[in-house]
């Protein structure tokens, strides 16, 4: 995927929580913006972040741009589809 594309969706306004699917199959959720720290060729994803501004975590991942196949908003736990990477 694209940088730019998951920023742009990262800062969305209201901000609409995330799941991103990997290539591989392995699926995290994005609660709040503020978990993924970009980088020039990954994200750094803080999981088990409970509330909004909370900087407790209770793990991390990293991982390459390239590694994710799609985002799926879950706005209201729809799960909806919403891009692929090209």
């Amino acid at each position: 995927m694209d940088r730019k594309e998951l920023e742009a969706e990262l800062h969305r306004d209201p901000f609409i929580p995330l799941r991103l699917h990997l290539v591989d199959g392995r699926k995290f959720d994005v609660p709040f913006n503020h978990v993924m720290v970009f980088r020039p060729e990954d994200v750094m994803l803080f999981k088990g972040v409970k509330k909004e501004g909370s900087h407790v975590a209770t793990g991390f991942e990293v991982i390459p741009y390239e590694r994710i196949d799609r985002v799926v908003h879950r706005r209201g736990g729809s799960g909806r589809r919403h891009k692929r990477a090209s």
